[in-house]
This record gives C-alpha cells, structure tokens and sequence, in this order.
C-alpha cells in the first residue's frame, strides 16, 4: 500500500504532502507533492490523495460479471456497505497526524461509533445524522460537540472522495449547539483572580519546593503543561534571561483500535505547532528560583537517582515527570488552597498569563508570540473575564482619545 508523509517547510511556511510512487522505467524516483497554508489541510488531502492511490476494484458477484469499485484494504473491500465503524478504522489507518491527535480520532471516532457504528456508510443520511446529534448535544459540552461534528464530516468527505457516497449528508448541516444542562453559556477558558493566584502560589510553596518552582515559571511564561515537561537545563540562558522553548512532553498509544485503547508511552516530541517554537523572556526572580531549584536537586536525597537528569523537572526515578504526576501535584495543591473543585486546572496558568498581558496593554501580536499560538483565535477566547474596573478603565481611554481631538 502507497504510503505519504506531511513536512512543514520553513521557507516558503507551508505544509507539504509528499507520497513515494517508487521509481519511473528510467529508475528515476517518482514522487507526488502538493503545498498547503495549514498542516489540517494537508494532512486531510493527503489521506484523500492515498485513498485514490490505493482504490481497486473487484467483482461482488462473478456470475452476473457485476463489477463494483471499491478499496481493499486489512484483507477485505470498503465500499458503499461497510458500516460506518470498519470505515473509521480505514480513515484512522490513513492519519498521519502527530499521536495525540491521532488518539483524539480514536476517541471521537469510539463516541460516534456507539451511536453510528453499525450503519452503512449508503444509509447515513442526513435525517440520520442529524437523530444522531439531537441525542449527542444533550450529553455533551460543546467543545466535544465541535469535534464530533467535525470529524464525521471529515470521514465522510473521504467517503465521497473515494466514491463510496456520492455526496456527503453532512454538507450543508449546522453545527449544533449543546442543551447539557449547565452548559449553556458557560465560560470555556478561566483565569486566576489576583487574590486565587496568592492563595495558589502559596500553598504550592507549603506543598514542595518543586510545585512551587513550576508554578512560578507557568505564572511568568504561559508554558503549555507540556513544554514544561520537556523543559531541559540546556534551554535556560541565565545570563540572558532567556528561556527557550522547543520540544513538548506528549504521550503515544501503540495498538489502539476502536475497542481498545492500547498502551500508553511517554515521549518528547515536537511543539504543538512550528510556530510554538520561541524565547521567552523571565526576570529575576523566576531565574532566582530556578537556581535554588537546581540546588535542592542536587543536595536532596529524593532526586538522588535524578541528579544527572536533563530535565528541569525530573521524576524521582530519574526520567521526565509523568502527565498524571504533575497533575496529582497541582491537585493537592489546589486542594490546600482550598480552590478545588472550581475548574482550575494547569492550563489555568497559561489562561492567566495571557488575560494579564493583554490587562497591561500589551499588543496582540507580541501576546501571540510569547503564547506560541500561530492563530489569534485561543487568545481572544481566552480573555472573557473582564472586570468592572478594567471596562470602566476602556470607556475613560476612548473618552479621552475624543476630548483630545475634539470630537
């Protein structure tokens, strides 16, 4: 089976699918390629492209020398008949996005196929979808809604491409909007009030040298939890003052279908996006800290086993600090500050961040680049809790940009 991979190039800033054809009569290699402005993009026409390549066709019935298109594909042929679940799996087959996102798929693609699983691909009309969702939005929040949504109807466009559908039945459908009780109007992204963020950096400190270390550097560089993971001594330059962030912490699943969820494997990998590669200024005290927190590493006999360890944050075995781990840490934290339970979570750092950049009037641009967000979207999301005193402040500004020009 022909096979593609998707690279970001740095001169032109676009993303490129190339797909290996083998080599031409003259034994010249013969390969496919085509740019695009978004690594979604390019990865979704590739994975059409690879379904054109591989389709095959073969006989359904030899006696009536019937001939029908279809894709083999595992030992068998998809076509317009295969249900809806055997049909995810040829899509997840295809993704060659990064694994945290091929394990979000899986996880949509387990949610849908419990309502949708056992249907022909011929029989998901939109009637059908939309019975679906009617059910869906009164289980889900809306940010689960969106993706939902969004991978069916990206499967089902592949569906089309491969002309197994001859349209997609989700085409001219709407988003729906969730009706969870609760749900409605809820605020997606939070931030630390001033008084919240004392109450968190404190007990983080009564907490342990090392909770307290990673919640200074979140608070003063809005590092995705991550980036912080991954953080090595080598991307801290005291002198400048500078930390350099450009790897992240994420976790891969090996042998995940739709009924199993594999196993998990923690690994270094790439930023979110290329443009989450950047340097982040800090003060003196974040460096300060960070230095006292290199001491203890050293001299403490819990890090024993971690004291030749490249990372900021080792475990007490010596490697990178487990996802779960950091979160178990923060928890307990929250939880002496007596803030758990109300939604705050790692992220929150980076939310409060951001809110507080753009508070001080920073422009957003140069917010966009310290978050390591190529899209403005997030950050524009993210500051939502506007308080009284900061609208009163916008109204006396725009007040005195009209008496200045006599307006």
């Amino acid at each position: 089976m022909v096979t593609g991979t998707v690279t970001y190039v740095k001169a032109s800033q676009r993303w490129l699918y190339q797909i290996d054809l083998g080599k031409t009569s003259e034994g010249k290699r013969n390969r496919k390629s085509k740019s695009f402005k978004s690594e979604n993009e390019a990865r979704q026409a590739l994975a059409v492209e690879l379904a054109k390549i591989n389709k095959t066709t073969y006989i359904v019935d030899e006696s009536a020398e019937k001939v029908s298109d279809g894709i083999y594909w595992n030992d068998t042929f998809v076509t317009s008949q295969t249900q809806l679940k055997d049909f995810f799996e040829y899509f997840l087959s295809l993704c060659t996005a990064k694994p945290h996102t091929i394990e979000g798929y899986f996880e949509t693609a387990r949610q849908i196929a419990r309502g949708l699983g056992e249907v022909p691909l011929q029989n998901l009309t939109t009637s059908v979808i939309t019975q679906f969702f009617n059910d869906f939005k009164k289980n889900y929040a809306q940010a689960t809604i969106n993706k939902t949504f969004g991978v069916l109807k990206r499967v089902l466009e592949l569906a089309k491409e491969c002309e197994l559908i001859e349209k997609n039945p989700m085409s001219n459908m709407k988003r729906p909007k969730t009706t969870k009780e609760g749900e409605v109007n809820k605020q997606v992204y939070k931030a630390f009030k001033d008084d919240e963020l004392k109450q968190v950096l404190k007990a983080c400190k009564e907490y342990s040298q090392c909770v307290y270390t990673m919640a200074k550097v979140l608070q003063y560089t809005g590092l995705r939890p991550g980036e912080l993971r991954a953080l090595e001594w080598r991307d801290i330059d005291f002198e400048v003052g500078l930390i350099h962030v450009r790897q992240a912490a994420t976790q891969e699943r090996e042998g995940m279908t739709l009924e199993s969820r594999g196993t998990i494997r923690a690994v270094i990998g790439t930023t979110k996006t290329p443009y989450s590669v950047r340097k982040i200024p800090v003060n003196s005290e974040v460096l300060e800290i960070l230095r006292e927190w290199q001491e203890y590493v050293k001299s403490d006999r819990a890090y024993e086993k971690a004291r030749k360890c490249q990372y900021v944050f080792p475990s007490t075995r010596g490697g990178m600090i487990g996802s779960s781990g950091l979160s178990v840490k923060f928890r307990k934290a929250m939880q002496q500050a007596g803030l758990h339970g109300r939604g705050y979570e790692l992220y929150t750092f980076r939310h409060t961040f951001c809110t507080n950049l753009i508070k001080e009037s920073v422009d957003i641009p140069t917010v966009q680049r310290l978050m390591g967000d190529n899209t403005t979207d997030v950050i524009l999301k993210i500051y939502t809790s506007v308080e009284e005193r900061d609208l009163v402040s916008a109204t006396k500004k725009l007040k005195g940009y009209f008496e200045n020009r006599d307006l």
